[in-house]
């Protein structure tokens, strides 16, 4: 009978451990399962004005609405110089115009925002940047077009032309939307550094031009009247030889 009584022992301690284990197992997953209804009721709590909120604010979704926009505000550019001048800004040369104001507003908000406490050491902060210089000459020269674009002819006719320059500052900020890019980013650095190294080799070019440009215009012309179209001719011919150009017509 001891012998029984010792060997059922160990017996009831094992169902013991397997009903308490089990219930472990059990209270672990009620335990989850409430983690999870508490998560869900979390995620539900959430308001949808919260959501569109973060989505709007988040960087990824701020830089391609800018983008987006950036390239619709260059088409719309491209169509107000492409065609007819109207005597009056049409809808589309005010919605570019008002782009630009409301830009020219943000680059001063930038300015005033700008950890400098006096005004000058703010503008010399923010003219540091390439890019806004950029955009201030591009930002200047619509607004010149602009007044004389509203006067009559022919000052309309130079607005215009001034238009017409002023789109190639703009497209020159493209570059600044590819500089993100993991591809183009170092292609536009590297260009940017090369323009910076080529400096030095047009001032050398500029010297051998002007030099030669100098000695053939006086030993062709040399009864020429003091005009500036000399400062013209020394340099427009020359440059052009640099790439092939020997203007045979000319040639007597």
């Amino acid at each position: 009978m001891s012998y029984q009584g010792s060997g059922e022992n160990p017996e009831g301690k094992e169902k013991d451990d397997d009903t308490k284990s089990s219930k472990d197992a059990a209270a672990d997953t009620v335990s989850k399962k409430g983690d999870e209804e508490e998560g869900s009721k979390k995620v539900r709590k959430i308001p949808i004005g919260l959501k569109i909120y973060e989505f709007y604010n988040a960087p990824f979704t701020k830089f391609w609405f800018n983008t987006i926009s950036y390239l619709m505000y260059l088409m719309l550019y491209n169509y107000v110089i492409l065609v007819k001048m109207e005597r009056w800004p049409s809808l589309q040369e005010w919605t570019v115009i008002s782009y630009i104001f409301t830009l020219g507003l943000e680059k001063v908000r930038q300015i005033l925002m700008s950890e400098p406490g006096k005004l000058r050491q703010k503008i010399n902060v923010w003219l540091q940047e390439y890019w806004n210089i950029t955009d201030l000459m591009a930002i200047s020269t619509f607004t010149l077009g602009f007044l004389l674009r509203l006067q009559s002819e022919p000052y309309m006719g130079y607005g215009r032309v001034i238009y017409c320059i002023d789109i190639i500052f703009w497209y020159i900020r493209v570059l600044d939307i590819f500089g993100v890019n993991k591809y183009l980013g170092p292609y536009v650095m590297m260009i940017g550094k090369m323009m910076i190294d080529m400096l030095y080799f047009v001032v050398i070019m500029l010297v051998v031009l002007m030099s030669f440009g100098v000695a053939r215009q006086a030993i062709l012309h040399p009864d020429e009247e003091p005009t500036w179209r000399l400062a013209r001719n020394i340099f427009y011919m020359p440059y052009w030889m640099i790439y092939g150009e020997v203007f045979a017509d000319s040639i007597d």
